[in-house]
């Protein structure tokens, strides 16, 4: 059975981070200061995934505000893709927060890049998995993202949870466009 774990209550910080910072460039990761501070607040949930026995297999990063959630990150290890386990993790927090609307960004795919193919996967994973298209799009200190969300979403919905959890020097970083 898949379980999802506060890695801070859990001692498993150390092992969070290291597939964050493996599975995320630099551009697009946090500061674990800012991380951590948000987690204390109540504001970010810092979750691993574990599937029985295994110890960490994946990580999600949540952002509850109201009836949204940001996902801020979500991430399998390599040595775990292609197994349907990133798919199986959303459909469980789909059934662990029911009537919330999920929200998730992933890196601009039509723009030229050179992990242009692999943005296209990420993308089409999401949909493939309930999510749609949002009607606007985000940069966030200088990168673009697309905006996916299981029900539709407003920007401004978007930045509200933007700014509740990370205050309003992140959201001086990020700028919205139709």
């Amino acid at each position: 059975m898949m379980r999802f774990y506060d890695v801070v209550a859990q001692g498993r910080l150390d092992a969070f981070l290291t597939l964050y910072q493996e599975a995320f460039p630099p551009i697009e990761r946090k500061e674990l200061t800012q991380l951590l501070a948000s987690h204390e607040a109540g504001k970010l949930h810092l979750l691993g995934i574990a599937w029985e026995s295994e110890d960490l297999l994946g990580l999600c990063v949540l952002a509850q505000n109201g009836a949204n959630i940001l996902l801020d990150y979500f991430a399998i290890d390599p040595s775990f893709q292609g197994q349907q386990l990133g798919s199986l993790a959303l459909g469980q927090l789909f059934t662990m927060y029911p009537g919330v609307n999920i929200v998730a960004e992933v890196e601009h795919s039509q723009m030229s890049h050179p992990d242009q193919r692999i943005r296209q996967r990420r993308k089409a994973f999401y949909l493939r998995n309930g999510f749609s298209e949002a009607d606007f799009s985000v940069t966030i200190s200088g990168e673009p993202f697309e905006v996916l969300a299981r029900e539709p979403i407003q920007a401004k919905t978007y930045l509200d949870i933007y700014a509740q959890v990370y205050g309003k020097k992140e959201l001086e970083k990020l700028s919205v466009s139709s």
